[in-house]
């Protein structure tokens, strides 16, 4: 059996839980996209928005029954070298570190997702 490269794409999900997050609430980086999320399950994104307001460069942004704080990040080549993704890797976890931050310095969020 051969595999084309063309026939599937390749996806890779980092999701980070604990660190002081409610134990519903998980960080969500796809590196095939351009963007970290906080997300809160079984939230609304009216409601979390009232919370606010956030950092500048955060927005609200509804998956389906969850609500996430979005924040940019770099897109990462998972075929790549490491060498020339480090950078992008960096910004990614700086990115996963204020979002970790953010939630800690705002009890209001604690509720969310309950």
């Amino acid at each position: 059996m051969q595999l084309n490269a063309d026939c599937c794409e390749l996806k890779k999900i980092f999701t980070l839980k604990g660190s002081g997050l409610n134990p519903r609430a998980y960080v969500n980086h796809k590196a095939d996209r351009d963007y970290v999320d906080l997300t809160f399950p079984n939230t609304d994104k009216q409601d979390f928005e009232k919370l606010g307001p956030f950092d500048a460069d955060m927005i609200v942004h509804q998956t389906g029954k969850s609500a996430a704080l979005r924040l940019e990040s770099p897109l990462i080549d998972q075929l790549a070298d490491f060498s020339s993704q480090a950078a992008f890797v960096n910004k990614a976890f700086h990115q996963v570190l204020r979002l970790v931050g953010y939630y800690k310095a705002h009890p209001e969020l604690h509720r969310l997702g309950q």
